[in-house]
């Protein structure tokens, strides 16, 4: 697949491994590469028809990779950066960005993929993310639809993590930030 975030320098293929440790430090090529890949946690199917779908990728200097996420902690960035897109399974699906999380690398609840198709346990992981968003955006999300977690390390604290989570959608959005 391949993931942008509109107005970001967030704009890669996206693989998945065998494990989270696949593609830490290779490239989608299979070769070595200190910034390794963007990837989907190797528990989340690769058509994204689980709930919730966790992507990680590192925080690296001069916002590549997921070095872009951190300007999420602003306010104002937030607001003004919602929309994404996510390619799979041969056709490009919107992303409608809601929170933002400063979490914990340990954080079992928030790192938890394919929360069980229960609505209790699905609306139960929603109320979670709500409660504890440093940024957070009234949007129509429900238990079964499909989000995705973006994570990435934090400078903050030693098992820091700076998620942002989005709705997919079928809905395309434009991309204000392109230029022709």
């Amino acid at each position: 697949g391949w993931i942008t975030v509109y107005g970001t320098k967030v704009d890669y293929p996206l693989v998945q491994g065998k494990s989270n440790l696949t593609y830490i430090n290779t490239d989608p090529t299979g070769t070595y590469a200190l910034s390794g890949s963007i990837f989907l946690d190797y528990r989340n199917s690769r058509n994204f028809d689980d709930f919730n779908s966790i992507i990680f990728g590192h925080h690296m200097a001069e916002s590549a990779m997921f070095g872009d996420l951190s300007n999420f902690s602003d306010s104002t960035y937030f607001d003004s950066h919602r929309y994404g897109n996510l390619y799979y399974s041969g056709a490009d699906h919107g992303i409608d960005f809601f929170a933002f999380i400063n979490a914990d690398a340990y954080d079992d609840y928030i790192y938890t993929p394919a929360v069980a198709g229960d609505t209790e346990g699905q609306q139960a992981y929603l109320d979670y993310i709500a409660s504890t968003a440093a940024n957070y955006r009234q949007i129509d999300v429900q238990p079964g639809d499909q989000i995705v977690v973006l994570s990435t390390c934090s400078s903050d604290a030693t098992n820091g993590r700076e998620l942002l989570i989005g709705k997919v959608t079928d809905e395309v959005y434009s991309n204000s930030y392109e230029t022709t």
